[in-house]
């Protein structure tokens, strides 16, 4: 599929990644920038960054001397000491260097983190890099149908190594106009929008409900994240607590007037311009406001192609304890009147004292 313009456009405005492509280079080389290269087991034996148990016995400046020809993302599990920290972050940049100039596959697994078909990112955001992907209808440049009929998505990439990119070959098909620098800032924008949703979802307002009792003058506050979750048992928030009425309902917040409680009000908030644009009002970063209707229209325009069943989640996002709309404005409501447990009855922030001067 073709990338539309507006697309396109986005892409240029995300913060740019990293494009640079080497030639493949042997790595049949003894010696990178005046440092002997030797074995990454080697390169432990000499250092003992590996001994986690006696930092002590850490002998880093040796270490430096040399640079091992393999890759480890946790060189150093403890740390370094201060006195050596710039001569580490000049040795550590060179191994980098080192790494790349020989494209190592682990090396290459770990760069492709930043990918939006990197497995990493299966269950990050509802499931957002997943639904995005099948969404723009990627060709599948590596073919990966010819190898298994089963497969139908391009989702989660089956290769995982930024050296061996298929989208990044220069035989690639004229049609396939998304390439990998694309791909990366396509995460970009999925972990931007995620984010957005994510802290929309978790403002407290959206979060809370408030029991409130007129004729005791009393009101208890429930945590919906936390309550009855027995592994939050021990958290600050995980029982309800229990205020003064006229001490804590002046402190209330307004509920989201776009609700959150499960993947289909997600989904709902993925197509629909006037909800994203809410959501995004509430959740987007400050330095991604300016670019807020682009997101918007990124969205809207795949949205003909998005699937309910690519977003995911491992839990409920809200247990929404009962929450319910407002008796008198039919608005997202968050506090229950248990003197009209009769009824059932529901208000929001600007009604519950109306319904207090009425009925109480």
């Amino acid at each position: 599929m073709n990338l539309d313009k507006s697309v396109n456009k986005l892409i240029d405005r995300i913060e740019k990644l990293d494009s640079s492509n080497s030639n493949n280079k042997s790595d049949r080389i003894n010696y990178w920038k005046g440092k002997k290269i030797i074995s990454l087991e080697e390169w432990f034996h000499i250092s003992r960054t590996n001994y986690l148990s006696n930092p002590d016995k850490h002998r880093i400046k040796e270490g430096l001397e040399y640079i091992p020809n393999s890759y480890c993302e946790m060189i150093f599990p403890l740390g370094v000491p201060d006195e050596i920290i710039e001569n580490v972050n000049e040795w550590h940049r060179h191994y980098i260097e080192l790494m790349d100039y020989m494209k190592n596959p682990d090396f290459g697994k770990r760069k492709c983190r930043d990918c939006l078909l990197s497995p990493n990112n299966e269950d990050s955001y509802f499931g957002i890099y997943k639904f995005i992907a099948n969404a723009l209808q990627i060709t599948n440049s590596y073919g990966l149908e010819d190898k298994n009929n089963n497969v139908t998505s391009i989702y989660p990439c089956q290769v995982v190594n930024f050296y061996s990119c298929p989208y990044d070959k220069e035989e690639q098909s004229k049609t396939e106009t998304v390439t990998r620098n694309d791909l990366f800032s396509l995460n970009q924008i999925a972990e931007i929008i995620g984010r957005a949703l994510s802290k929309a979802l978790n403002i407290k307002a959206n979060r809370i409900i408030y029991k409130i009792d007129f004729l005791s003058g009393k009101v208890q506050e429930i945590d919906t994240f936390l309550h009855g979750d027995p592994y939050a048992k021990n958290l600050p928030g995980a029982l309800p607590i229990e205020y003064k009425l006229n001490e804590r309902m002046g402190e209330i917040e307004n509920l989201s007037l776009i609700r959150m409680k499960d993947l289909d009000d997600v989904f709902t908030i993925l197509t629909d311009k006037e909800k994203m644009n809410t959501v995004f009002q509430i959740g987007l970063d400050k330095k991604y406001l300016e670019h807020k209707d682009e997101l918007i229209e990124f969205f809207m325009s795949i949205k003909g192609n998005v699937k309910r069943e690519d977003l995911t989640t491992s839990t409920p996002l809200l247990y929404y304890v009962g929450k319910n709309n407002c008796s008198i404005c039919s608005q997202p409501a968050n506090i229950d009147c248990i003197n009209c447990i009769d009824k059932d009855l529901w208000l929001c922030v600007d009604d519950w004292k109306a319904h207090e001067t009425n009925h109480h």
